[in-house]
């Protein structure tokens, strides 16, 4: 059955975003509530520019997969980072393939930029 325009699957549990951050690339999707890709997207990580370059490709990767999505249906956003991370806290202690990153709020900090909750776990 469908209203408005959605699924059922989409108006129970909404949209979510995925992102793997990995030593070279950034990705990005966006999913239905059948896990069904919508959008997806892939960015260098250019981890070697430093954290705050790294995020903002995190940040240019999300909003591309949401270009042409409402805001009001995404849920959250989940993200593959490698470790060590504690995904309690939200913290990416020191990964050996994004130099410079010591104990980043990943979390906190992407919350903030994209106003989305986000979840954290080991890649």
């Amino acid at each position: 059955m469908r209203q408005g325009g959605q699924n059922s699957d989409e108006a129970k549990y909404g949209k979510i975003i995925g992102v793997d951050l990995g030593g070279t690339k950034v990705r990005a999707v966006l999913a239905d509530g059948s896990g069904n890709f919508l959008a997806r997207t892939g960015l260098p990580t250019e981890a070697h520019l430093g954290q705050e370059h790294v995020i903002n490709n995190i940040v240019a990767a999300v909003n591309t997969v949401l270009e042409n999505a409402d805001p009001a249906n995404i849920v959250g956003m989940a993200v593959g980072a490698p470790g060590p991370l504690n995904p309690r806290t939200g913290v990416v202690y020191s990964p050996p393939n994004l130099p410079g990153w010591k104990d980043v709020p990943l979390c906190e900090v992407l919350e903030d930029r994209l106003g989305l909750p986000v979840y954290l776990g080991n890649d």
